[in-house]
Order: structure tokens, then C-alpha cells, then sequence
């Protein structure tokens, strides 16, 4: 008699699933301190291991597989929704990991066109509020050339589904948005503005 054999998939191994968690910890606990500051998030940063989260892997591949995964988990904390405190830590945390790997040659950030905007916006308003410490990480991780100018997010295959998973951001880690945006929103002044030309 033959042994019957299992027809339910193994789960695919996601060890990154707990860097994100670790992630939405730290970005918190930054944020609930109210300051910008590098030096407050080094400390958190210190508390937390972080240093340690390519521990563990058996192979340069496997190694750059999963700081590939992990920086792709990172990219969203800093960019909207995401509040500023958010958004700042995230710089913090990205400038961490980068200079931690444990890869040679270093992976890099991906970075579309509209998100490359969008960080340079978040980067200039830092820069008017004097927020010196944002600044300086920024400039050098662009000098140490951390970032890879992509088309796309993720690397496409022909295979490849949308995976929006990876994207969620947690609530509390967003910006609070008021009545009074929601309202002057430029979508909900579109909507409008569409109607209005309709009924005309």
C-alpha cells in the first residue's frame, strides 16, 4: 500500500515577515519621542539588536536575497502616508541597514521616478526646518550612491503578480489627515470640478 501523499503546500519561507514587525516597533517607539534627532534613534536603534539582522544567513545569496526583501519592506515607511516622524526614521532605519549588510558588493534602495520626487519634497521641507541630522544622512547616502533609479519597485518577471502586502503601513504610523483636507483634497476638488462640467 502506498503512502498517500500530502496535497497541501509547504508555507514559503518569509523571514522577513519579522523584520517588518521589528521595523513598525522601532519606527514607533522613535516617533512616540517627538524629536528628529539622529542620536535618539541610534539609541533605539542599539536597543533593538538591529545591527544583527543579517544574522543567521547560510550563503552570500541567501544573505543578498533577504537584504533585498528587507529593503523593500523599508522604502515605504518613507514615503506618504507615512507622518514625518515616520518618514524621518525610516531615513534613519535605510541609512542602518545599508551600512550593516553583510554583502559585497551592497545592495541599493529602489527608488522609482515619482518616489524619487516625492523623497526630495519630504527632503527639502526637512531642510527649511532646519533638521540638519535629515539632511546630512540623505546627502550621504546619495554620495555613497545607496540608490538604484528602477522603473518599478520591485523587479518584474513575466510571472510576476502584484504583491501589495509588503506596502501596508500601519495606522498608527501614518499621517493624521483633518476634515478640512479631506474636503480641499485635490481629488475630491477634481470630482467637483468633473461634475460640474458635466451639468453645464
Amino acid at each position: 500500500m502506498s503512502a498517500k501523499i500530502s496535497r497541501n503546500p509547504k508555507p514559503r519561507y518569509q523571514p522577513e515577515l519579522g523584520v517588518k514587525q521589528d521595523f513598525e516597533t522601532l519606527l514607533q517607539t522613535f516617533a512616540e519621542f517627538g524629536t528628529v534627532r539622529y542620536a535618539k534613534f541610534a539609541e533605539v536603534w542599539r536597543d533593538m539588536n538591529m545591527s544583527y539582522f543579517c544574522a543567521g544567513r547560510q550563503s552570500q545569496r541567501e544573505c543578498r536575497e533577504f537584504v533585498e526583501e528587507v529593503f523593500d519592506l523599508a522604502v515605504p515607511y518613507w514615503l506618504p502616508p507615512s507622518s514625518f516622524l515616520v518618514r524621518a526614521g525610516a531615513l534613519y532605519l535605510m541609512y542602518g541597514l545599508y551600512n550593516f549588510q553583510l554583502v559585497i558588493p551592497k545592495v541599493k534602495f529602489r527608488v522609482t521616478a515619482d518616489q524619487w520626487r516625492t523623497i526630495l519634497e519630504f527632503q527639502q521641507e526637512a531642510r527649511d526646518q532646519q533638521h540638519l541630522d535629515l539632511d546630512y544622512v540623505f546627502q550621504k547616502m546619495v554620495l555613497e550612491k545607496a540608490f538604484c533609479y528602477v522603473a518599478t519597485p520591485k523587479e518584474m518577471y513575466p510571472t510576476s503578480k502584484d504583491q501589495n502586502e509588503s506596502t501596508y503601513i500601519s495606522d498608527n504610523l501614518k499621517e493624521e489627515s483633518s476634515t478640512v483636507e479631506d474636503i480641499f483634497s485635490s481629488s475630491a476638488l477634481n470630482v467637483s470640478f468633473f461634475k460640474t462640467m458635466c451639468s453645464t
